[in-house]
């Protein structure tokens, strides 16, 4: 339910007051520090979209590439993506 939720929002955002304050809120950057998880072999999301992404993000920006992962790193490879979330948190201020 949750991963469909944001195309959901494609739509009811442009309708309903709330999915317009909803976006709006999407157009301002983030300045906390971000893990980017992606698969090495994601044949959903474009590579060209890190470079894009990395343009919101105000705070520090890590980026954790998991080979042999696809479009679910966390399903597909779940220990590698968890040692790279705790060495991320454990870097933290």
């Amino acid at each position: 339910h949750s991963a469909a939720e944001a195309y959901r929002w494609l739509f009811y955002a442009r309708l309903h007051p709330a999915g317009r304050a909803y976006l709006k809120g999407l157009r301002r950057p983030v300045a906390v520090p971000v893990l980017y998880v992606e698969g090495q072999d994601d044949p959903v999301v474009a590579p060209s979209l890190r470079a894009r992404s990395a343009a919101w993000v105000l705070g520090p920006w890590t980026v954790a590439s998991i080979p042999g992962a696809g479009h679910a790193p966390h399903e597909q490879c779940p220990q590698p993506v968890t040692e790279a979330l705790l060495h991320w948190l454990a870097a933290l201020p």
